[in-house]
């Protein structure tokens, strides 16, 4: 009698949420869209704490705030005891602290910026120079430069522009989602394509709430997707 090919265990994908909530609603949602089901039983087991208690990142970084990896790091622990196997965050300001939550745990974090580069290389491999909009601490701290080397030309919209996408994500998380907002964004996504930008990035967890690829001429990557296809493909790698 053949024998059965044994049917690994899938990884639980815990999101370490609250960054803002409405990113972690976001990130949940492309989980549920990128993953390839039948019926309900083909869906990703997936655990959510939404922490909107963690003290501001920005604040914490520009101008010496309350830090914010106590929080970061209960989360991540009360994920993985609740029964997380591998970890993610919608918020990327908060991955300037991710070395302090990858030592707190024994479950992997996939970080947000990790399938990035790969994406353009792949998908854009003539694009040198990429536009970002994000908060002024991602934008200060350089994690696109970071994580996408040299490569790649990082451009952010200028001073102004930027101050007032920074504002923007603060409108956002206060649930003001209006055209004022996404006019300001679509304003900043179009500076960036004036100085040369061959490809926009949705930097900030809260962007893609408003900003859509039909506002703008050059493509336009939503991080949260690309995280969500990372996470569903290594939760399901051992599948048989």
């Amino acid at each position: 009698m053949r024998k059965m090919k044994k049917r690994s265990e899938e990884k639980i994908i815990g999101i370490l949420g609250g960054m803002g909530p409405e990113a972690t609603v976001e990130l949940f949602r492309e989980i549920v869209n990128v993953t390839p089901v039948k019926r309900d039983q083909d869906h990703l087991r997936v655990i959510i704490d939404c922490n909107p208690k963690i003290p501001d990142r920005p604040a914490a970084i520009l101008r010496g705030g309350k830090t914010p990896v106590p929080e970061l790091v209960a989360t991540a622990r009360n994920l993985e005891k609740a029964g997380a196997t591998i970890l993610a965050m919608p918020c990327f300001t908060a991955h300037y602290f991710a070395d302090k939550i990858r030592a707190a745990v024994s479950i992997e974090f996939v970080d947000i910026l990790e399938p990035i580069r790969p994406f353009l290389e792949r998908k854009y491999p003539k694009a040198r120079m990429v536009g970002v909009l994000a908060t002024t601490a991602t934008v200060q701290c350089r994690l696109f430069e970071r994580y996408l080397g040299k490569k790649y030309e990082i451009l952010y919209p200028y001073v102004d522009p930027q101050t007032r996408v920074m504002d923007t994500i603060y409108e956002i998380k206060k649930a003001n989602k209006g055209t004022d907002q996404l006019d300001l964004l679509k304003k900043a996504g179009r500076n960036l394509i004036r100085q040369g930008a061959q490809v926009l990035i949705a930097g900030c967890t809260e962007l893609p709430i408003l900003l859509r690829q039909e506002h703008f001429k050059a493509p336009l990557i939503n991080p949260l997707q690309l995280l969500a296809k990372t996470l569903v493909r290594k939760a399901k790698i051992n599948q048989s």
